[in-house]
């Protein structure tokens, strides 16, 4: 039998992109849709295992083994991580309410036992001595109110105080209290800070009121550039002695005596003016005398206060420093007496060096490295030496 040629190459055919022979994957249409007698007839599309990669990287982590799972679209995903999320929301408010509930159940028996003491509650916010719950909310609306409270009062006292020293301390005589206390002082040094610490709290132009919608007044208070050309102008101002010296003293009035409650804590100055010299701890009392002197009677009982526990202060520092002064004194030659000392007289002396130096510097361990021998001398002998003379055999 013949056999005939086989033909190499077949003939030229046009082959369609989606065709219902070609396999899902491989079409651009991913849908294969034979058209058989004018219906449409959807065959089976298979879908690849998706491959998790890179699980760190996810929001929510998996709890277990990673499964192959089908994949969605982006608008399902989001949906399904939505819903995923608003149920884990709702869990976790379900539960902060019920360990509320709990911890309100476990406090009330607590607050009510005893008579009403409460006991096991040391902050005392937890109830009240009759056993009922102080509301922490309420507790936190009274501390805020009592703030505001505050912060008013001392907006106006520093505005009344301010007005006052403006216009009674800004001119005044100048004598030897007043060059004595401008000796012991840094004013014009430090004058930026001296201003935000008094004057930019209640001299009269500094403080900006603004009304507000609600009817209430808000105060702006200087930064501290405005504050230290406004400083500065002010002294400028002064063209006299009285009045050189005069403003000065206004400015630490003001840096003294101004309540910085009335913002803030984050916008308070913590500058303090020192005094120092020789004339240093007469500074304070001296100041205060000016103010009485020279501040109208209404000005005086707003600061009688303050003036009070200044001198209570004062007078506790006077006692503090006589008795270092005492101390000081019977320290002197200590290191020629030592061995003379007592057992009275070495812890006298071990008490006026606490009290006349810090614990720990050098002169007070070195001093009490020389009272060391003499104390280890007493304690070892037989009979310690006293305060009184040893009486003899013949009397």
């Amino acid at each position: 039998m013949t056999i005939g040629a086989i033909r190499g190459v077949e003939r030229r055919q046009v082959h369609p992109l989606d065709c219902a022979n070609h396999k899902p994957r491989q079409m651009i249409s991913r849908q294969p849709i034979p058209h058989i007698r004018r219906q449409q007839k959807p065959l089976l599309t298979t879908t690849l295992d998706e491959v998790l990669r890179h699980t760190a990287i996810l929001l929510i982590t998996p709890d277990g083994t990673i499964y192959a799972t089908a994949s969605v679209g982006n608008d399902v995903a989001a949906q399904l991580v939505g819903d995923y999320l608003a149920r884990s929301v709702k869990e976790l408010r379900k539960r902060a309410r019920e360990e509320r509930k709990l911890a309100r159940d476990t406090q009330a028996p607590a607050n009510g036992a005893s008579g009403g003491d409460a006991v096991d509650d040391p902050t005392g916010l937890a109830g009240t001595g009759n056993g009922t719950a102080i509301d922490p909310e309420a507790a936190r609306r009274a501390e805020r109110e009592a703030e505001r409270q505050a912060r008013e009062d001392a907006t106006r006292f520093n505005l009344e105080l301010g007005r006052a020293v403006f216009t009674s301390l800004s001119r005044v005589r100048v004598d030897e209290p007043v060059l004595k206390l401008l000796a012991s002082v840094e004013i014009v040094g430090e004058l930026a800070d001296v201003a935000m610490r008094g004057a930019r709290y209640g001299f009269p132009g500094w403080v900006t009121e603004t009304e507000q919608k609600n009817g209430k007044t808000r105060y702006c208070y200087l930064e501290k550039p405005e504050a230290a050309k406004r400083a500065h102008d002010y002294l400028r101002g002064a063209t006299k002695p009285g009045e050189i010296a005069g403003r000065q003293l206004a400015l630490l009035a003001m840096a003294t005596y101004a309540d910085q409650s009335a913002v803030a804590a984050s916008s308070r100055s913590w500058h303090t003016v020192k005094a120092s010299g020789p004339w240093g701890t007469e500074a304070d009392e001296a100041l205060d005398k000016l103010v009485a002197d020279n501040l109208p009677d209404g000005a005086l009982t707003l600061l009688a206060p303050v003036l009070d526990k200044r001198k209570a202060e004062q007078e506790e520092r006077f006692e503090s420093r006589k008795a270092r002064e005492e101390a000081a004194s019977r320290l002197e030659g200590i290191e020629e007496r030592v061995g003379k000392l007592t057992v009275g007289e070495l812890e006298q002396a071990e008490r006026d060096l606490d009290a006349v130096w810090s614990r720990w510097t050098p002169e007070h361990t070195r001093l009490r490295d020389v009272l060391a021998p003499r104390r280890a001398e007493l304690a070892a002998s037989d009979k310690p030496a006293d305060d009184t003379e040893p009486v003899s055999a013949e009397q």
